[in-house]
This record gives structure tokens, sequence and C-alpha cells, in this order.
């Protein structure tokens, strides 16, 4: 009596998706993201990633969802940007106060994981009857075909973000400088240890030598971790 949904792993995938997919939502989980609800199951010989859905109520109705290529107005992907996305979340939402850093941690830590399949698309708002909210973050996968550049923007520093620019973006979300330190921080706590999780969702360790480099090289863009 709950709705849920299978990702399963596609015979074009260079990678076991299903395990990293899974291994990145407990990551964010870490850094402080609100993800689904969701685990990892094995039914025979091969794995799936099961994420339940925040689109269906307890009572089975579907409450309005929209994303923020729809809410934007936006044909493209590459014509925006995370302090754009801000703008909007900040005109959209009933509690902007909640959603803003919500938001900027997500950036924070897509920056941080190289989730460069970062479009308008994978970030939504949903009405459960008493306004429009951010939906749970979904869709976070390393930057498997090494493209380098994610499809937002982190304002003036184009694609690439550099660690100045995530601290001068979160000024767009209208964070203090205390706020957004605090951000940082908690997300780079999270990937101290981020190769312990993805060990705990048995991710390949050929996998883990293909992503392990870019990963490493993203986190000098956060703060060192406190001991």
């Amino acid at each position: 009596n709950e709705n849920w949904i299978a990702k399963l792993r596609s015979s074009r995938d260079a990678v076991d998706m299903v395990r990293i997919e899974a291994a990145c939502l407990a990551l964010a989980r870490r850094a402080g993201l609100t993800v689904p609800e969701f685990k990892l199951e094995i039914m025979g010989t091969h794995a799936a990633l099961l994420v339940k859905r925040f689109d269906v109520s307890d009572q089975q109705g579907r409450y309005p969802i929209a994303s923020l290529q729809t809410l934007m107005g936006e044909e493209g992907y590459y014509l925006t940007g995370y302090p754009e996305l801000a703008d909007t979340v900040r005109q959209i939402s009933c509690a902007p106060e909640q959603d803003l850093p919500d938001l900027y941690r997500q950036a924070v830590f897509n920056a941080a994981l190289g989730n460069t399949d970062d479009h308008l698309k994978n970030f939504s708002m949903r009405n459960e009857g008493g306004g429009w909210r951010l939906t749970p973050a979904y869709d976070l996968i390393p930057d498997i075909p090494q493209r380098g550049e994610h499809v937002l923007n982190f304002g003036n520093s184009s694609n690439r973000p550099t660690a100045k620019s995530l601290v001068v973006l979160a000024k767009s979300f209208g964070l203090s400088p205390k706020k957004a330190q605090s951000v940082l921080r908690e997300v780079a706590t999270a990937f101290d240890r981020w190769i312990p999780v993805f060990q705990s969702y048995q991710v390949d360790e050929k996998d883990m030598e293909r992503i392990a480099p870019d990963i490493e090289r993203r986190r000098l863009l956060l703060p060192n971790p406190p001991c």
C-alpha cells in the first residue's frame, strides 16, 4: 500500500549506477539535505534502488508538482544558474526562509559531488495544500561522463564552481556569511567520510577508482572539516 519507483541498472551504464546513486543519497542525507525515503534491494542477481514517491499522499492522491524549468519558463538548460533558481524560489515558496538555505546546501553538495546533471528538471516544488515548497533532492550522481561543467552556473564563475564562488553564491540566497560557512562545513564533514559511505553500499572497487579522483579534487572547494 505504498508507492515506490524502482531504478534499475541499464546495459548502457559504464558503472553500477544503482549502488552509486544509493550511496549518493545516503551521503546527501549526511550532508543535511532532505532526500526521499530510499532503500537498496537485491532482486535475484540484480540490485534495485527503490525510491519512495514524494508526489503521492498517504490517501493515494497526487500532490501538484512543478519543475523549476516550468516555474521559470525556461526552454533551455544552459541559460540560467543557481542565483536565478534562488530568485524563483524566493517568489514562489511559502517558506523561503527554509527553502533558500536548503537549495543553497544542494548547490554546494552538487559542486562537491560533481553532479553536473543539475538541470532545471532536477529541481521541483510541491504543493501539499499549504503553498509551494521545495521537494526532496533527487537524481544526485557524480560526474561519470567527466563533463566537468555543470548545467547550471554558479554566478560569475560560470559552470565550473570555485571555493570563492560558493561563498559568494550564498548572497544570492540571502544567507549571512556565518550561515554560509556553517553549510559549507557541514557538507565538508559529510564528504570527509564519503568513501566509507560508498563502500557500505558495496560500490565496486573499479567504480570507486573511476569516480574518486574527481570527487577528491572537488572536495578542495569546501573548507577543511573540523577534527
